[in-house]
């Protein structure tokens, strides 16, 4: 599992506490390819420089047991000036 900054930068991402949808549906649910991530969540750290121009486009991607990369999820995460 790791986290792709900008199409570039890859930092790795371990699992986190259980997954509970908004209705207590299971993460296989939507992903019923990749079961050993259906009941927990991904969690990762950026570094600071990967945010310092305001924004980046972080895209997480699991790699199942086959070996198959597949991105799960891409946001755009803004940060806020001080």
């Amino acid at each position: 599992m790791e986290l792709l900054v900008d199409g570039g930068a890859a930092f790795p991402a371990r699992y986190g506490p259980p997954y509970k949808g908004a209705h207590d549906e299971p993460l296989t649910l939507y992903y019923p390819a990749y079961p050993e991530y259906g009941q927990r969540w991904l969690c990762g750290e950026l570094p600071a420089q990967a945010l310092a121009r305001g924004s980046a486009d972080v895209r997480t991607v699991v790699v199942n047991a086959a070996g198959t990369r597949t991105e799960i999820d891409r946001r755009q995460l803004i940060t806020e000036a001080r």
